[in-house]
């Protein structure tokens, strides 16, 4: 993606953690050479910040060499345009040479994912840098994200950046949502200063759990699936497979935060998420999980003649 080397960038951190010293060394190189300002075309906010930003700022929070923060503030720099909108909202598109926005595919509409994801590393950057316009990106849609969670602790998928107002009524936590849920915990883990961060994050949790989680009705297996208006697809997708991971940390980092219930709830969840997924891999003859799933509705009750 953007022709900078990701897969390698994005390693670097696993690199460390593995003890690679050639494969560090040449990662280290190939950063070293990289000038991103030289690339005149469009490239895609969302995907640079979580993988070029974030495999930087993760190498260097590791190592602690200093060019693998320079490149990440220069690639910061460089992406700041998006957020010149009339609500804060990144555009989906940024010239890292021309400084030239523009919108993705679908016009002004973005997805919660796209919108809501770049938090930890730019609030990161500004912790490393000093600088204050990285926080200000943060606070604009951390209040966006306040302002918009639903009566029952969800958000909408896609969101109008011109004026933030919800493009449609779906609700999910796959594919255009992930992420979306996943930083509001990391982004208070990261700094528990941002305490309406963990607010949002247990009211989604909880969201989450009555409104989008339900038990197949052949081998009564637990899975999250989405509500495109007012009924559930039965759908899985493997990109929801996150959940059980983020529910887990959630338990184990925000004990006292809390209730008895909610605990034991979020943890059943996790578990039985995490087992569902699992076995997603473990059913197939080739030992791959499939891109999603769909789970059959439970049975319409019979009736027995007699009235209610």
């Amino acid at each position: 993606m953007n022709g900078w080397g990701l897969t390698s960038i994005d390693s670097i951190d696993t690199m460390l953690l593995m003890g690679l010293e050639p494969e560090y060394q040449r990662a280290l190189t190939h950063v070293k050479s990289l000038d991103p300002r030289d690339t005149n075309t469009l490239i895609p906010f969302f995907e640079t910040t979580i993988r070029y930003i974030g495999g930087l700022l993760g190498a260097y929070t590791m190592s602690l060499d200093p060019v693998f923060l320079r490149k990440a503030d220069e690639l910061g720099q460089m992406l700041l345009p998006a957020f010149e909108s009339e609500t804060g909202l990144p555009h989906y598109f940024v010239n890292p040479k021309t400084q030239e926005t523009k919108p993705g595919a679908k016009g002004r509409q973005a997805m919660l994912s796209e919108v809501a994801s770049f938090q930890l590393e730019f609030n990161t950057l500004a912790k490393f840098t000093g600088r204050k316009e990285y926080a200000r990106a943060c606070s604009k849609v951390n209040q966006f994200m306040e302002s918009s969670q639903s009566n029952n602790s969800l958000w909408y998928t896609a969101w109008d950046i011109h004026t933030s107002e919800p493009l449609n009524t779906h609700y999910a936590v796959g594919g255009n949502a992930d992420s979306a849920y996943e930083y509001l915990l990391k982004q208070y883990l990261n700094d528990p200063t941002l305490r309406p961060s963990r607010e949002m994050y247990i009211n989604a949790a909880n969201g989450i759990i009555y409104n989008l989680l339900y038990i197949s009705p052949n081998r009564h297996l637990l899975y999250a699936t989405d509500i495109p208006s007012s009924l559930p697809t039965g759908k899985l997708e493997h990109l929801t497979c996150f959940l059980p991971g983020l529910l887990a940390l959630g338990v184990h980092t925000l004990h006292e935060h809390l209730s008895l219930r909610e605990r034991r709830t979020h943890m059943y969840a996790a578990e039985g998420l995490a087992q569902t997924c699992w076995l997603l891999y473990a059913d197939a003859v080739t030992g791959l999980g499939p891109d999603e799933v769909v789970f059959s509705r439970w049975p319409a009750p019979k009736s027995t003649g007699k009235d209610p």
